[in-house]
């Protein structure tokens, strides 16, 4: 019986022991644990201002992704917004941030998939206000060469452009400078290369006039069936006279454009439309400045409309 009572006292100071063994491990292990957290924090810590970033870099990854979002075919063209993601690293890079390079793009990705408010970025323009003209021009320079990424600006890219330059207090002054600056730099391909650059911005071209001649058609289109039809008779009767005063005025008009009179034979016109696009075309007023471009721009928009308009009647 005593033999009994001893096995029974062994095996419990056994299995004791064997609990205190566990438990001591497991502490041993927690703490161990604990002093490798600790030693990864304080390495992290001393790295963390790599992985920092500034509210003045968030407000340039702000404005930048608000150009990008207003290039035509952003949200189709998979091509296009890499070359776009591309441009924006490579300018943070020119500007000497490559130690933080990688949570600066990862903030340009965030924020792409974010909606942009134009008043929030206005208020956030504050902080690039108080900067050197230095850094104001390299940022607008680099604004330009994302929002011409594809071929020329349309027009809400020019508002944000304007709101920036006012948001930064930059002067109009400095701003033509920043214009001839960017110009110079594209024209030497820093950018991209500039034949396939003027190639993009005819392809653009070609697609704005597209788009202005189907607007006109529309519009004309509309006009036509905008009336009701409880008065469409009466005024059809009415119509006949003023129609065919307003076609004179406008077809006048179209003449005169083309520098024509109305008895001009179809050669001639067809030679005068191709003299006068290759006079107002757009790529021969780059180094002019950006409101060159725009003004030729809307005077080979008005070439064409004329000439379409004189040979519908022609025919």
């Amino acid at each position: 019986m005593e033999k009994y009572f001893i096995y029974l006292f062994v095996i419990f100071i056994f299995l004791f022991v064997l609990l205190f063994v566990v438990f001591f491990i497991r502490a041993i292990f927690y703490v161990l644990c604990e002093v490798i957290k600790f030693i990864l924090r304080f390495f992290l810590s001393l790295n963390s201002s790599e992985g920092k970033i500034s509210e003045t870099e968030k407000v340039m990854v702000t404005t930048f992704v608000a150009m990008a979002k207003l290039t035509q075919d952003y949200h189709y063209d998979h091509d296009l917004d890499n070359q776009l993601r591309s441009r924006v690293k490579s300018a943070f890079l020119e500007n000497g941030c490559s130690a933080n390079i990688n949570t600066i793009m990862k903030e340009y990705d965030r924020v792409a998939l974010e909606t942009i408010k134009v008043n929030h970025l206005l208020e956030n323009l504050e902080f690039l206000e108080t900067k050197e003209s230095c850094f104001k021009k390299e940022f607008m320079i680099d604004l330009l060469s994302v929002a011409y990424i594809n071929g020329n600006l349309d027009e809400n890219q020019k508002k944000l452009l304007d709101l920036v330059k006012d948001g930064i207090g930059m002067t109009d002054t400095l701003y033509s400078k920043v214009n001839s600056e960017f110009w110079t730099r594209m024209k030497s391909g820093k950018y991209m290369n500039y034949e396939e650059f003027k190639q993009r911005r005819a392809e653009w071209y070609e697609r704005y006039i597209k788009q202005k001649e189907r607007e006109y058609r529309r519009e004309e289109s509309n006009s036509q069936y905008n009336y009701s039809n409880n008065k469409q008779e009466e005024r059809r009767e009415n119509s006949q006279s003023s129609s065919y005063s307003r076609v004179s005025a406008e077809l006048e008009k179209a003449y005169s454009v083309l520098g024509l009179s109305s008895d001009a034979s179809v050669d001639d016109i067809k030679k005068m439309k191709r003299e006068l696009l290759k006079k107002y075309h757009p790529d021969l007023y780059t180094s002019q400045g950006e409101q060159a471009v725009e003004d030729a721009t809307k005077k080979s928009q008005e070439i064409n409309q004329a000439y379409e308009m004189i040979m519908r009647m022609k025919n």
